[in-house]
């Protein structure tokens, strides 16, 4: 049914041009910005901007840079669920015998196979620079950090069902985008700072946003020959001051996760109950 659902909506998207200029918009920016900033060569004694772009580095490099174009992947979400709402497939669909849930998985389909494309473009980007920029390198250090290509994943997800959220709370493609626009750089940045700074970490976008935290830059760069005692970088941004030490990975991605069913639960519920 499942493999049915996909199909239905694969063709939706075929046909809405829109659909189609946003995932352009999404590749072409995407490859553009990684190709233009790893071109940016800094060299001096000790420090190579380069190391960014080698393995095992490039894989957080690649998702961070990825997380920024997240938000197109949200608006292509809204876009095309509030066009359901506009044009009034919906409703056709449940006269031609779909059911409400049939409706929410289809757009959840929708959401995990755009969310799969991303990660496998995060891969390819990977490796592709990494093979460019790392002179000696075995099959360890090819997939040694890979696995923030998975943290990624769930990245893209939970911008992607709060996108379904707010356009099955709007119904209104404009309306629903700057509402998002708002929620993400005004609205929850002001409301964090009349919380103590240990609860700002948990709020929905904070926990997203933080999977995949911005790389050591300075740590990478530096070619590891600054260290201290302990063995950590003394160029570490977080010990230097500059980036505020996170909550673990593990407690994040479960924070996220958690984001993700009450997205998707509360997007589920207002299909149930709408009337179309």
């Amino acid at each position: 049914m499942i493999k049915q659902l996909l199909k239905i909506e694969s063709v939706k998207l075929l046909n809405y041009v829109n659909a189609k200029v946003i995932m352009a918009l999404h590749l072409g920016f995407f490859a553009l910005v990684l190709f233009m900033v790893s071109q940016v060569k800094i060299t001096f004694p000790g420090f190579s901007s380069e190391n960014l772009f080698r393995f095992p580095y490039i894989w957080n490099v690649t998702a961070w840079f990825a997380s920024w174009f997240n938000l197109l992947l949200a608006i292509l979400v809204m876009v095309i669920t509030c066009n359901e709402y506009s044009f009034r497939t919906f409703r056709q669909s449940l006269i031609d015998g779909l059911s409400r849930n049939d409706l929410f998985v289809g757009k959840s389909a929708v959401i995990f196979t755009l969310a799969l494309y991303a990660a496998l473009l995060v891969v390819l980007l990977s490796v592709v620079l990494g093979v460019v920029y790392t002179h000696r390198f075995d099959f360890s250090d090819l997939f040694s950090n890979a696995w923030i290509t998975g943290v990624y994943f769930v990245q893209a997800i939970g911008y992607m069902y709060l996108g379904l959220l707010i356009a099955n709370m709007l119904r209104n493609p404009a309306l629903s985008i700057v509402s998002f626009l708002v929620l993400r750089l005004i609205a929850e940045p002001v409301l964090r700072q009349f919380f103590p700074s240990a609860i700002r970490h948990f709020f929905p976008f904070k926990v997203i946003t933080g999977l995949t935290p911005m790389p050591e830059v300075l740590t990478i760069t530096s070619e590891m020959g600054h260290s201290v005692q302990s063995g950590q970088s003394a160029l570490d941004l977080s010990e230097i001051g500059l980036v505020s030490t996170p909550i673990p990975l593990y407690i994040t991605l479960l924070l996220a996760i958690g984001y993700i069913v009450l997205f998707a639960a509360l997007s589920w519920y207002i299909i149930r109950k709408r009337d179309f």
